[in-house]
């Protein structure tokens, strides 16, 4: 039996990132962390470029010291936050730490276990089991809106938040947490710079179930399963209403 652990789009909220991963039990060889990308910090008015670039440092040095001191038993992806802020360096926009710019380089669009495809945002569906050719990069790290139903592996997916689609679906405001489709979507981005939140979605490889826990600065609690919310049509996806990380 081994446990994987699945956050994403901390962005920034180290606080709640380390209250989150100090939960992840990686005492068993076999456990294992994935982390879904969007770890950097979105830029306020209130941050000018150094302040920013600092935010941006700290996240990321933070991320990459825990995939090395937990090698093998840590996959982090990358977000459309970090390909951005790539593309500023690359384009002479930004200065960030060669070390750092390197790490980023070599993240990965998205990981496939036995059980799950582990994605920023998803894939194009539409190709079945030839998504790893039918989905471009764009899909993978900013597919919007998100789209349900089933597929042939569970997807699991950050990008597009669990508050924004529990809204759209008719369940109350506030919702933060793991969200289930009620068939095989999985979202986990919790808007975790304005909610205090990052969901953490718990897979038992023995019994194939799912747990549901909350991370944040104060602690981890147990949600119990995913949320399925009941007004949710998991046929297709959901409709842009307003702005929401």
């Amino acid at each position: 039996m081994a446990r994987l652990y699945m956050m994403s789009d901390p962005h920034g909220r180290l606080d709640v990132l380390k209250q989150a991963l100090a939960f992840c039990d990686l005492s068993e060889p076999g456990n294992r962390v994935f982390l879904l990308g969007d770890y950097v910090p979105h830029k306020t008015y209130a941050d000018d470029e150094a302040a920013f670039v600092k935010r941006c440092s700290e996240c990321l040095a933070f991320v990459k010291g825990f995939c090395e001191a937990h090698r093998g038993q840590v996959v982090a992806l990358m977000g459309n936050h970090e390909h951005d802020l790539l593309e500023d360096v690359r384009e002479g926009r930004r200065s960030l730490d060669r070390g750092l710019v390197k790490w980023m380089r070599g993240l990965p669009l998205f990981h496939e276990t036995e059980w799950q495809v582990l994605v920023h945002a998803g894939v194009d569906e539409e190709a079945g089991d030839l998504w790893h050719v039918g989905t471009d990069e764009g899909i993978l790290l900013g597919k919007h809106p998100a789209t349900f139903g089933a597929f042939h592996k569970d997807i699991v997916a950050g990008h597009n938040g669990t508050y924004k689609i529990a809204r759209t679906a008719g369940e109350a405001i506030g919702f933060n947490g793991a969200l289930w489709d009620g068939q095989s979507h999985y979202f986990i981005d919790g808007s975790t710079e304005r909610s205090g939140v990052i969901p953490i979605l718990r897979f038992d490889t023995e019994t194939r179930r799912y747990a549901a826990y909350s991370a944040t600065a104060e602690g981890v609690t147990c949600d119990g399963a995913p949320y399925v919310p009941s007004g949710l049509d998991n046929s297709g996806g959901y409709g842009q209403d307003g702005e929401w990380w």
